[in-house]
């Protein structure tokens, strides 16, 4: 929103946004909802019939618990105003990953140099070392942190739904070249 950026304005407040594969998300999202008896949702989620209906809740959204669950496109709106502010990165965690996560040693570093210099930090040698050391695996709800695992889960239904309610979105972000993938 343009309040939480003004209140990021200044010369010291850097942001650092992390986007994923939204179709990634709404898998994630999926088992953290069933495993987290905490969460809002955890019991109307689990009176769903089946895995392929709660994902396909993850994906379109819609009440659920007494609260409204957004969109996968819902979701990303929310952070995309960040890619025009100056003081914010957008980052792919697919950039971040690295090799463990299906994804580039190359890449990883490049991406993590990126970080560091916005936040104002020089990245040296072992700066870079514990990071690419720590940076997989290290959030509670981390779960396998791979690169593409929606091809595994996702049905056609699944997919369908996906492009209908995210297709522009993963055009947007890069994860595909049109929105009819």
């Amino acid at each position: 929103s343009p309040e939480l950026a003004s209140l990021f304005a200044g010369d010291r407040m850097r942001v650092v946004c992390i986007l994923r594969d939204p179709r990634d998300v709404a898998v994630s999202q999926m088992h953290h909802i069933k495993q987290r008896k905490e969460h809002f949702a955890h019991e109307a989620f689990l009176k769903l019939p089946s895995d392929h209906e709660r994902l396909l809740h993850s994906i379109r959204g819609g009440e659920l618990g007494g609260r409204r669950l957004q969109s996968l496109d819902e979701r990303y709106r929310q952070f995309l105003g960040w890619q025009d502010d100056d003081n914010a990165i957008l980052v792919k965690f697919e950039d971040l990953v690295g090799p463990r996560g299906g994804g580039s040693a190359e890449t990883q570093r490049r991406t993590a140099e990126r970080v560091a210099r916005h936040v104002s930090l020089e990245p040296d040698e072992r700066m870079m070392r514990t990071v690419e050391e720590n940076i997989f695996g290290v959030s509670n709800t981390f779960r396998k942190g791979q690169i593409g695992g929606w091809r595994e889960e996702f049905s056609e239904e699944h997919a369908r739904a996906a492009r209908e309610i995210a297709g522009p979105l993963l055009v947007k972000l890069g994860y595909e070249a049109d929105p009819e993938w």
